[in-house]
């Protein structure tokens, strides 16, 4: 048995790295934002929720649909191998290992990446990534199966 993981420092009454966006008229949003690293058991990912009739308020409107963002792995370990994401001391979960990618179909929310200057990453990437929504949709509530990543707890 390897021991049991490191303490997760939970950072639900912080506020970095969250925001609201409002859509235009044709639905359309975009932000940016540093490339996402990663908690224990989970890949690197962005999460987001579609609100509809909350205006500018987080917690306002219906939701309708709460989703994630995933990259191609290829580019998340190349990138991980960088400061400061190499200076995380916990195991990297790849996709293969993260139950929540697997389980929610995580290879149809890939961003279509493309870099401003592939010579130079640091220069930015531009990611894509469609979300069709039903506004009446009412997501079922999440359900957590366990250890970190969802898995169950090891005996």
């Amino acid at each position: 048995m390897m021991g049991p993981p490191p303490h997760n420092h939970p950072t639900d009454k912080l506020t970095f790295l969250r925001g609201t966006q409002v859509t235009g008229s044709d639905g359309a949003v975009s932000f940016q934002t540093i490339f996402p690293g990663f908690y224990m058991g989970r890949t690197n990912h962005i999460h987001f929720k579609v609100r509809i009739g909350g205006g500018k308020s987080y917690a306002a409107g219906h939701t309708s649909h709460t989703g994630q963002v995933f990259f191609e792995e290829q580019l998340a370990t190349e990138l991980m191998k960088h400061e400061p994401y190499s200076l995380h001391t916990i195991h990297r979960t790849t996709q293969s290992e993260d139950d929540v990618f697997n389980d929610q179909h995580g290879d149809l929310s890939i961003a279509r990446l493309q870099f401003t200057n592939p010579k130079q990453i640091a220069e930015g990437i531009h990611a894509d990534i469609v979300a069709s929504v039903d506004p009446a949709a009412i997501p079922a509530p999440a359900q957590r199966r366990g250890g970190p990543g969802g898995r169950p707890p090891m005996p």
